[in-house]
C-alpha cells in the first residue's frame, strides 16, 4: 500500500532525521473541479485566509484547470491579481496578471474531431478561444452544462468564420464519455492530446499542450524546482503535472490512474476540504 505523506514524515521523525532534508515548498498548484472545490463548485471557506498566509510567506499559488481564464478570474475575483493561472488545460499561462505564453491550436487540426462529434446526439461542442468559448448544441441541457465553466461564451450554429485564437475543444457528453465518445476519438491521439477531464467531459488540444508542460514553464520562470513544488489533482488531465512535483497529491476521490502516478494521496476528498487541510499540514511539518 502506498504510504501517505505523513507516514513518511513519521518515519523520518522515528529515525531522527531532520525535516529540513525535505525541500521547502515554494509553489502550490491545484486543479479546481473534483479537487479544490466540492460538488457544489464551492471554494472551501478557509481557503481565503490560507491564501493570505501563503502570500505572506511568498509561496506561489497556481490554479491549473480546464476552465477558461475569464471563469477562473471571476471565481477568484478577490485575489485574482495575486494568483497564477494555467487555464484551458495548459494552453496558456497567466502569472499575476501577466500573460507568459499562449499555446494556440489551428482550427484546421480540430475539424476532423468536430465532424465526429457532430454525429453523436448526446454530445455538445465548445470551441475555446481567447475571447469566448463558442458553444454548438441544440440541446438546452447540454448548453447549461457549459455555463459554470465558460461564462465568456457565445452560442453558435457553425464554427466557420470565427475571428479568434483557439486553445482547445471542450466536449460534453450526456453519457459516460470514456465508453461513449472517447473510443471514437482515440484514433486522433497521435496528432492531438485527447484528455478526459471528467465523467462527461473531454478536451482536445495540441499534442504537447497539457498542464504539466505549462507547469514546467512556470517553474523555470519562477526559478522553482520540482522538489519545491506541490500539486493537487483528481482526473486524467492532471496526470502530466503530477510528474513535475515532488509533493504530488492525488485526491482521495481521484481516479485510480492518478493515484498510481502521484506520490501521495490526500486524507480527505474534495467534499471535505482535502486540499486546504493538506496545506495546513504543510505548516505543521514546517515545509512552508
Amino acid at each position: 500500500m502506498k504510504k501517505t505523506f505523513f507516514d513518511v514524515i513519521s518515519i523520518k521523525k522515528t529515525l531522527s532525521l531532520p525535516l529540513n532534508n525535505f525541500f521547502m515548498i515554494k509553489l502550490i498548484v491545484s486543479d479546481i473541479d473534483g479537487t479544490l472545490v466540492n460538488s457544489k463548485k464551492e471554494i472551501p471557506t478557509d481557503f481565503w485566509s490560507l491564501f493570505q498566509e501563503l502570500k505572506e510567506r511568498s509561496i506561489g499559488f497556481c490554479i491549473a484547470s480546464g476552465r477558461q481564464i475569464q471563469g477562473l478570474q471571476q471565481l477568484f475575483a478577490p485575489i485574482a491579481d495575486d494568483l497564477i493561472f494555467i487555464p484551458d488545460n495548459g494552453a496558456s499561462l497567466v502569472s499575476k496578471g501577466t500573460l507568459l505564453y499562449e499555446d494556440s491550436v489551428p482550427f484546421s487540426l480540430l475539424t476532423s474531431i468536430i465532424k465526429v462529434c457532430e454525429k453523436v446526439n448526446s454530445v455538445g461542442i465548445g470551441l475555446c478561444g481567447k475571447k469566448y468559448t463558442y458553444i454548438k448544441t441544440k440541446d438546452e441541457g447540454i448548453f447549461a452544462q457549459y455555463l459554470p465553466y465558460y461564462p465568456a461564451h457565445q452560442r453558435v450554429e457553425t464554427f466557420e468564420n470565427i475571428n479568434d485564437v483557439f486553445f482547445k475543444l471542450a466536449i460534453y457528453d450526456k453519457k459516460d464519455i470514456r465508453t461513449n465518445l472517447y473510443p471514437l476519438l482515440a484514433k486522433f491521439g497521435q496528432q492531438l492530446n485527447i484528455a478526459i477531464s471528467g465523467k462527461t467531459w473531454l478536451d482536445v488540444m495540441k499534442k504537447d499542450t497539457n498542464k504539466g508542460n505549462a507547469l514546467a514553464y512556470l517553474q523555470k520562470y519562477l526559478d522553482v524546482t520540482v522538489s519545491e513544488t506541490a500539486v493537487f489533482g483528481d482526473h486524467l488531465n492532471d496526470l502530466e503535472m503530477m510528474r513535475f512535483a515532488k509533493y504530488s497529491f492525488a485526491m482521495k476521490n481521484a481516479e485510480e490512474e492518478v493515484k498510481k502516478v502521484a506520490n501521495y494521496i490526500t486524507d480527505f476528498d474534495n467534499e471535505n476540504q482535502g486540499v486546504t487541510r493538506q496545506i495546513r499540514k504543510f505548516f505543521e511539518s514546517e515545509l512552508i
